[in-house]
């Protein structure tokens, strides 16, 4: 089985920096855009995807001579096994991708047909072409000690924008758009009537918003009532960019009316309220294992050069949210749960940790000297610490009873 590297500061750096590089690679002008990526690059986004779900794992090496990758994915339940590894080695190529030594599990395919399943798979499950243009997009592939370069055909990267933009159609939607703009609008309602200027909690648009949420639930899905809702939230609260995942939710009349949420506040901290709000619309989007994972990732980055530092109380709101949004959609009656327990109001204290005592601040090397990284024990012990509040809170608590 194919085991990543447990990410570090650094990593979180490199990750983003590989990341930037590659949405401007995308966009360049010129006809042969490239893009370079090293060997500490490439673990860096494999620790990071490791961390944020347990089903792939990967290893890559890097030599002047080519590249070496091991995949490993875990499979659900089934008589063959539980794990499928996959091993591929790319070579350098003046004319498009070329592959050599492919395996899945201990049958070798030849380059050929392995080039056909990628490209068969990934246009049927992304529809549109999106696998055959990706790889007619490949121009060439250079090595140079432990770093490649890919060059790519600028005519099907075009193409290839064009068919992501519409790749949203072909998958499950998120939720329903028209649903989301409701109770966007329910928040931009309640906003409205309290006085500007003063710190307000989020916990005080939480009543309203789920007594209205439990009041559609009688003849609709509570599950899929809550998503939306949270979604509203993500939107009016966190980010509208939630909206290029949903759908067209946002009227003219609703983008001319600039949300009110600048106020709003969890532990009577704006900060606190965008990871809480964003990590939950994030748990709606992706699964909790890779929410946790985006939320470790900023703030690892923020422990680096130039970063606000790493802190506990930010993952402690990271994970407050996921864990708000897992008990609002894991099934009819937890669904219940929440909307009974947040439509009587009874405060922040309910959903939100309590933060005391809890490091922030810390720079990349004193993190590194105290913490070593996310696996180090002293890590593990305040993230347990973290966890055990949250349990300890009173919507989670009597859903877990």
């Amino acid at each position: 089985m194919t085991t990543s590297k447990v990410p570090g500061v650094d990593d979180a750096a490199r990750a983003r920096e590989v990341g930037k590089r590659g949405l401007r690679t995308f966009y360049r002008p010129e006809s042969y855009p490239t893009l370079t990526a090293s060997q500490v690059e490439f673990d860096a986004l494999s620790s990071f995807l490791a961390r944020g779900t347990s089903r792939v794992s990967s290893r890559v090496r890097i030599s002047s001579g080519g590249m070496d990758g091991a995949f490993t994915l875990r499979l659900p339940d089934n008589p063959f096994g539980k794990f499928l590894n996959v091993q591929v080695r790319v070579l350098p190529s003046s004319q498009g991708l070329k592959l050599a030594r492919v395996s899945v599990g201990k049958w070798p395919i030849p380059e050929s047909l392995a080039i056909i399943l990628a490209k068969g798979t990934a246009d049927y499950v992304l529809g549109d072409r999106v696998g055959s243009l990706a790889l007619k997009s490949i121009q060439s592939v250079s090595f140079t000690g432990e770093a490649i370069s890919v060059s790519v055909s600028r005519e099907p990267l075009a193409r290839l924008r064009r068919s992501l933009k519409g790749l949203r159609k072909v998958l499950a939607p998120v939720s329903d758009p028209e649903a989301v703009r409701f109770y966007y609008g329910q928040l931009a309602e309640s906003v409205g009537l309290i006085p500007g200027g003063e710190s307000v909690s989020l916990a005080v648009f939480m009543r309203p918003l789920f007594q209205v949420v439990q009041l559609r639930s009688q003849d609709k899905d509570p599950v899929e009532e809550n998503r939306a809702a949270i979604l509203a939230l993500a939107m009016y609260f966190g980010s509208w960019q939630f909206e290029a995942l949903i759908g067209p939710v946002l009227t003219a009349d609703l983008k001319a009316s600039r949300p009110r949420n600048r106020n709003v506040v969890l532990a009577k901290r704006q900060d606190l309220r965008l990871h809480f709000i964003i990590s939950a619309g994030l748990k709606i989007i992706s699964d909790s294992g890779m929410g946790f994972a985006v939320g470790e990732f900023k703030e690892l980055l923020d422990a680096s050069h130039g970063g606000s530092g790493f802190s506990f109380v930010d993952l402690a709101a990271d994970r407050a949210g996921i864990h708000f949004a897992e008990v609002a959609t894991n099934s009819g009656q937890s669904a219940r749960h929440l909307q009974q327990v947040l439509a009587k109001g009874e405060g922040e204290s309910v959903f939100f940790p309590d933060i005391a005592g809890l490091p922030e601040g810390i720079d990349q090397g004193y993190f590194e000297g105290r913490y070593r990284d996310v696996q180090s024990s002293e890590y593990q012990r305040l993230v347990g610490e973290i966890d055990l509040r949250i349990r300890r809170l009173p919507l989670f608590k009597a859903e877990e009873g």
